[in-house]
C-alpha cells in the first residue's frame, strides 16, 4: 500500500484501536507531530503511535476519554503532556525508547 486509505472520522463505524507503529507510509514522510484527526475518535481504546519520530504531543487527551493503552514507543519524546491524568481509563502507558525526564504529576 501506497497511501493510507481516507477515513471520514465523522462518518465511518467507530472502532477502538488504532496501530500506526511502523506504519510504512508514515515512515517515509516521518511523523513529527500529533494528528489532530485522531482526537475525533471518542471510543478509541487503543492508540499506538510507535516509531514515528515524535517529538511533541498536545495537550489535549482529555479528547480520548476511552482511552486504556497508549503506546509511544521509540520516539524523541522529552515530555508528556498533563492531560493525560485526565484518562481515567489508561491503564498501561509505554513510553520507553525516548528522552523523557518525568511523568506529569499525577500519571
Amino acid at each position: 500500500m501506497d497511501m493510507l486509505p481516507r477515513v471520514d472520522l465523522q462518518r465511518d463505524p467507530p472502532f477502538r484501536s488504532l496501530d500506526l507503529s511502523r506504519n510504512k507510509s508514515l515512515r517515509m514522510d516521518p511523523l513529527n507531530k500529533f494528528p489532530q484527526s485522531i482526537l475525533d475518535i471518542r471510543n478509541l481504546a487503543s492508540l499506538s503511535l510507535d516509531l514515528h519520530d515524535l517529538t511533541v504531543l498536545p495537550d489535549v487527551f482529555g479528547s480520548l476519554p476511552a482511552l486504556t493503552d497508549l503506546f509511544l514507543c521509540g520516539n524523541r519524546l522529552t515530555t508528556l503532556p498533563p492531560s493525560l491524568v485526565e484518562l481515567r481509563h489508561l491503564r498501561n502507558l509505554y513510553a520507553f525508547g525516548n528522552q523523557l525526564q518525568e511523568l506529569p504529576t499525577g500519571l
